[in-house]
């Protein structure tokens, strides 16, 4: 027998924090490019670039793709109160942060890879000075899914198995990619209950779910169930919501991509139905044409 730990108690909500916690442990100031340059696109320039490592250095961007990394907004979403003409007018955004951290393992000399969630909000404070940004958060209706259960196809858990979800396989080590790579989403989860899987659904499916999923399926207790679908970039007719408007037992595209509705509905049995609710939305109120002088 393997010796293990045996927990004989936990507390759900931790005790308070110190009172004079915000002395002893002052907020880290937000993380700041240390050089930035951003300037109106050659008429004839072409797109591209990379945003990762310690930069943002990136061509011909519409100003709205900007915006939507450095909010972390749908690709597909609309900017609400945005003037049209960050559609069209392209900027090169050449922006680098200047460290002396000790290189991680495997980075590249001199070029200390930065977590994409800091280079978001570098980005998005760096928008904000060079165009004036003000924006404000209002609660809108918008389009958001329910899942309810159709013909469930899934396995009851066993109530003792850890809950959880892992890219990849399951048990039986199937993976539809080998066969299909346009199918090259794979989740396994085990003793995980709908409500959970409504609330992970978002992270598996960015591509297709913005907003939080509604469980309504009326099925209680844990399962198990491995999903594999396409990602957005795989679905040459993605449009960032579901093409047919319903779910179909049926590919959505000729080259064999089956987008995350579809794969809900043809591999657990569930539905995913779309909606309008109240959600939070960015409302841009305010974006000066040009930027401020580098």
């Amino acid at each position: 027998m393997e010796p293990g730990f045996l927990i004989d108690s936990v507390n759900e909500t931790p005790t308070p924090n110190a009172p004079d916690l915000a002395k002893i442990m002052p907020p880290l100031p937000p993380a700041q490019f240390e050089v930035a340059s951003i300037k109106p696109s050659a008429p004839d320039e072409k797109p591209g670039g990379r945003v990762g490592g310690d930069e943002v250095n990136v061509r011909a961007w519409p100003l709205k793709y900007a915006i939507y990394f450095a909010w972390d907004l749908n690709f597909n979403d609309d900017l609400v109160g945005a003037p049209k003409w960050i559609d069209s007018d392209k900027v090169d955004i050449e922006a680098k942060v200047v460290t002396e951290n000790v290189v991680e393992a495997g980075a590249a000399p001199g070029r200390p890879p930065v977590p994409v969630e800091d280079l978001r909000e570098m980005l998005k404070s760096l928008l904000i000075d060079r165009f004036e940004i003000k924006t404000h958060i209002e609660d809108m209706p918008a389009d958001s899914y329910t899942l309810v259960a159709a013909n469930p196809k899934m396995t009851r858990a066993d109530p003792s198995e850890r809950t959880g979800c892992n890219e990849g396989p399951g048990p039986d080590g199937k993976d539809p990619s080998l066969a299909h790579p346009i199918l090259n989403m794979l989740v396994t989860c085990r003793n995980v209950t709908m409500a959970q899987a409504a609330q992970l659904f978002p992270t598996f499916a960015a591509w297709y779910i913005r907003n939080p999923v509604v469980d309504k399926t009326g099925l209680n207790g844990g399962w198990d169930f491995t999903l594999s679908w396409s990602s957005g970039d795989n679905m040459p007719s993605f449009q960032g919501q579901n093409p047919s408007g319903s779910q179909s037992e049926t590919s959505s595209d000729p080259n064999g991509a089956l987008p995350f509705y579809d794969a809900v509905s043809k591999e657990l049995g569930l539905k995913l139905v779309k909606e309008k609710r109240p959600e939070q939305v960015v409302v841009f109120d305010h974006i000066d044409e040009q930027p401020t002088p580098n």
